[in-house]
């Protein structure tokens, strides 16, 4: 299931190729990456794991973990750093959720 900005981008991306065929898409990995559709749900990935830190932000701590939850079920090669979990636990124990919060983070930094 895309989301129609993840559909734009792919397109944008294939623009991009067809312009200048050696572009690296994904410029922050060591292979050059050339494939649209890799390279724009691993923009959307990313940008959701950010979405989650403003959730935490918010106070809205369990939207927060579903989100990062679903975050990894969506590209397994993705990691949420070690600092986003802690941010995670920060924000939940100021919103009196650390409860909530201390399973899943135990459970992504062990």
């Amino acid at each position: 299931m895309e989301k129609p900005n993840i559909k734009q981008a792919i397109s944008i991306f294939k623009k991009a190729l067809e312009l200048e065929p050696e572009i690296d898409l994904y410029p922050d990995t060591e292979t050059r990456e050339t494939d649209p559709q890799f390279v724009a749900n691993k923009f959307a990935v990313l940008g959701k794991a950010e979405e989650g830190i403003k959730l935490a932000e918010q106070g809205k701590i369990e939207e927060a973990i579903n989100l990062y939850n679903e975050v990894q079920q969506l590209d397994l090669d993705v990691e949420i750093n070690a600092s986003n979990w802690v941010l995670l636990y920060f924000f939940g124990s100021l919103n009196n959720q650390a409860q909530d919060v201390c399973l899943p983070v135990k459970k992504q930094l062990n």
